[in-house]
């Protein structure tokens, strides 16, 4: 059976929880990018995300499930073009899409041609879970209900 890991963002860091223990990342939703993002500062803070992650690979159990609660993450399949029934997970694929969205709002093209939502917190979000799901190996993060 998978360990789930919970993936918990706040302004100041972000928290992976597991059954025993929480590890907390200095990435918090309003510390790694600033209004307006620019391209540098897009590249500089995958740059510090993957700095941040990639050791904690070793620490992750061989089988988990990413999931989060986080409301802002949780818009992710409303951003989608094909608006088909979720099943309350969003698939790297469908991440990476929205985030090219990102970068090229960032690079210049016009937020209005988009969806996202125009705050640092979200574009934030949106890298870590990013980064996490292509170095990690997660295919999906799932979205949980709030309790």
């Amino acid at each position: 059976m998978a360990t789930m890991i919970e993936l918990v963002c706040s302004s100041a860091s972000m928290q992976l929880r597991f059954p025993m223990r929480t590890l907390t990342l200095p990435l918090g939703s309003d510390v790694l990018l600033t209004q307006p993002i620019t391209p540098y500062q897009l590249e500089k803070a995958i740059e510090i995300v993957e700095e941040v992650i990639m050791p904690l690979y070793k620490q992750l159990p061989t089988d988990f499930t990413l999931i989060t609660y986080d409301a802002e993450i949780k818009l992710l399949p409303m951003l989608l073009v094909h608006s088909a029934q979720k099943t309350g997970f969003i698939m790297v694929d469908e991440v990476e899409w929205v985030f090219n969205q990102l970068a090229d709002i960032v690079s210049g093209s016009p937020a209005n041609q988009y969806q996202l939502p125009n705050t640092a917190s979200f574009a934030t979000k949106l890298l870590v879970v990013r980064e996490m799901m292509h170095h990690w190996g997660v295919t999906q993060l799932q979205l949980g209900h709030a309790e």
